[in-house]
């Protein structure tokens, strides 16, 4: 936790910084159907794993993995560990703001809803620079989750419907998104 503090020094101000990041990218104005997130439990754990977000639109949980925080800073390289925890963050502080898809299940029921949250997560990363430039995947299926189904949301965004990462867009989406685009 001391390179965390040394990259990042008011962690509160960073996340606040960083969220607004996420509502400008999925939102188009503060008077969109935004989830409330009312407080952000942000804390660093000796775990397995890189992060990961819990609890529900009131109260939010944030965990980073301090084993993650020291494998990114392995080659004692501050720039690229406070990319990655930037990057990190964006993810997660997505899953808090993003609207769910509807008819179509539940995170650990649907495939096709997995795709999307994990997808749009990593595509604000994307559209936000937080990943490097050679992070996107070759080849994969669009409803592969995560980078390769990100980068496909942004391509569709910069490419086909400039508002596709707006969270509305995607919370309106019923039963799949396959044969959209």
């Amino acid at each position: 936790s001391d390179i965390y503090h040394r990259i990042i020094p008011n962690a509160k101000a960073y996340i606040k910084e960083q969220a607004y990041a996420v509502l400008s990218t999925l939102y188009t104005s503060p008077k969109d159907s935004i989830p409330p997130v009312g407080k952000i439990h942000y804390t660093l754990e000796d775990i397995d794993g890189i992060s990961a977000k819990g609890g529900d639109h009131g109260n939010t949980t944030i965990f980073y993995s301090t084993r993650h925080i020291e494998k990114s800073f392995a080659e004692n390289d501050t720039a690229k560990l406070f990319f990655e925890t930037r990057g990190v963050l964006l993810h997660e502080l997505t899953h808090a703001y993003q609207l769910e898809p509807q008819g179509i299940g539940s995170y650990g029921t649907n495939r096709v809803f997995w795709a999307l949250i994990e997808g749009m997560a990593d595509a604000v990363r994307v559209a936000n620079g937080g990943f490097g430039s050679n992070a996107r995947p070759k080849g994969g299926n669009y409803m592969d989750g995560y980078r390769t189904t990100g980068y496909f949301f942004v391509w569709l965004r910069d490419h086909k419907d400039p508002d596709f990462c707006v969270s509305s867009t995607v919370a309106r989406w019923r039963l799949s998104f396959r044969g959209r685009y």
